[in-house]
């Protein structure tokens, strides 16, 4: 891992000029609903406007005595408001369950701490989750200007960090509507989230005028979202920036570290057991938050705790999202390289147990116990709402796999699907026999020898490793992903050393 490097190093004049050219750019840009939407508003008061003079509306007297021209005026103002509202998509509340002052004073008096700290605007209430996030909602208001502004916290996270962890998140996340100065990109990024949550509001419900403005945004929002992206990036590192001035940079990197980890353990442990005894006992298990705190403890003792954090750390930032990636924040908030006694010792406390620290223990511990059950149940309705989507997928594939095994003969493509649909459904063991015997029939076959290695690695087997090696030799094309499932097997079994230098020549020696 390279050396972190300072993000207040100053750019060059032509990078500085380039960035200049794009914000002007992006703010030109970004009037372009506004002209429409004025266009529009503007529409419909001339076209009044046409059509009074032949009425004689001009020469009568109106009621009161004020001209017939001046009770135009107001009537096409009186239209041109009218349409305005129509036009405006409506307010909707962020998902959640509304935290009150009587039910978590703790928590809101953080929270409202955190805010003055970073000078942020005023916020509207803090709703509790389902996901793993903390996060600012911005809502239009229904008739007055400006938005709605509400903290959601997702029940998993309270319990997954520390006090400490969960002020720099909130910092960050408030400082998205911070009035202090040095917050690079901070319009750019409010007028990108003004459009891009109109454009959600013109999908999510049927309204007036929709006809009107979905094939606008239709056309404007992926050309926002491009102009845009490293603009809103910079941004991202400036709320990074200035939420580590108001908390410490090194709680707002663990906390970040942690999350993109615990997302992994999610996926991979958590959320696949508790749906497995869903599935076995017909009902919600009880004691959920007891569950994830305890698989939480025994997240560093993981087998695969080093491929979750090397993933983390490897992983893109995604197009078009405007979080840069983890590990350019974390270059960027000037963490040591995390095989260095400093970046081990960051390691130990960024994941060591935050039980008795967390938000959870601090803040919600006198919440009602109403409130929790409700914000707990609505957590495994989701959980249980993906377990049923997977359900489907499964019985898809199964469908799929008894088709396959009804037929005398199988091409090579449906050999090799019967594989993955069998390793899908009825396990790994159960389709290794299949990929070996499709393997030793067509040797020649690269996606052959791949699916098989990867069924040997994900059984904890290194034979997988020769394989891989092989599937590479055949098709270079696979040596990508050869490459990083090989890595993450290596570090999983503790082979950190090979991993880190890991390249295709290795592979090559090490399944020799």
């Amino acid at each position: 891992m390279p050396h972190a490097t300072h993000y207040t190093s100053r750019a060059s004049r032509p990078a500085r000029a380039l960035l200049q050219s794009q914000r002007v750019r992006a703010l030109l840009f970004s009037l372009v609903p506004d002209v429409y939407l004025t266009a529009l508003t503007l529409v419909p008061a001339a076209l009044l406007l046409a059509v009074l003079p032949t009425a004689g509306v001009f020469d009568a007297p109106g009621p009161g005595g004020l001209p017939g021209a001046a009770l135009a005026g107001i009537g096409a103002a009186s239209v041109m408001l009218c349409w305005l509202i129509a036009l405006r998509p409506r307010s909707r509340s962020p998902g959640g369950l509304v935290i009150t002052r009587r039910a978590a004073p703790q928590l809101l008096a953080l929270i409202e701490s955190v805010r003055v700290r970073v000078r942020a605007r005023a916020i509207d209430g803090v709703l509790l989750g389902t996901g793993l996030y903390v996060s600012l909602v911005r809502a239009p208001r229904s008739l007055l200007p400006g938005f709605q502004r509400h903290v959601v916290i997702g029940l998993p996270l309270v319990f997954a960090l520390s006090r400490a962890q969960f002020r720099a998140l909130v910092a960050h996340e408030l400082a998205h509507v911070s009035r202090a100065r040095g917050l690079e990109g901070l319009h750019i990024w409010r007028v990108r989230d003004r459009w891009l949550r109109w454009a959600d509001a013109l999908d999510a419900e049927p309204r007036f005028g929709r006809f009107l403005l979905r094939p606008f945004f239709r056309w404007y929002v992926p050309r926002l979202v491009s102009i845009t992206a490293g603009l809103a990036s910079e941004h991202e590192l400036a709320a990074d920036r200035h939420a580590a001035r108001a908390t410490r940079r090194e709680d707002l990197a663990a906390a970040l570290l942690r999350l993109a980890v615990i997302q992994r353990l999610l996926a991979e442990r958590f959320y696949p057991r508790l749906l497995a005894d869903v599935r076995r006992c017909g009902v919600p298990p009880s004691g959920l938050q007891a569950r994830f705190e305890v698989a939480l403890r025994e997240m560093p003792a993981d087998p695969r705790f080093a491929a979750w954090l090397d993933a983390a750390l490897q992983e893109a930032a995604d197009d078009g999202e405007t979080h840069p990636s983890l590990r350019e924040r974390l270059d960027r908030l000037r963490i040591p390289e995390l095989r260095s006694a400093a970046g081990v010792a960051f390691l130990k406390r960024a994941f060591a147990d935050q039980s008795d620290e967390s938000i959870a223990r601090h803040c919600l511990a006198d919440a009602p116990p109403e409130v929790m059950l409700s914000i707990e149940k609505a957590w495994i309705d989701d959980v249980q709402q993906a377990w049923n989507d997977r359900h489907e997928e499964l019985l898809r594939l199964d469908s799929r796999r008894r088709e396959l095994d009804r037929k005398s003969r199988l091409t090579f493509a449906e050999a090799l699907e019967h594989v993955i649909t069998t390793a899908e459904t009825e396990g790994i063991d159960a389709a290794l026999q299949h990929a070996r015997d499709l393997t030793g029939c067509r040797p020649d076959m690269a996606p052959a020898r791949f699916v098989l290695g990867t069924l040997l690695l994900r059984n904890n087997d290194a034979e997988g490793l020769e394989h891989l090696r092989q599937a590479m030799a055949q098709d270079p094309e696979l040596e990508p992903t050869a490459t990083e499932l090989a890595r993450e097997f290596l570090r999983a079994n503790g082979r950190e050393h090979e991993a880190v230098e890991f390249s295709r020549q290795e592979l090559r020696s090490l399944g020799a």
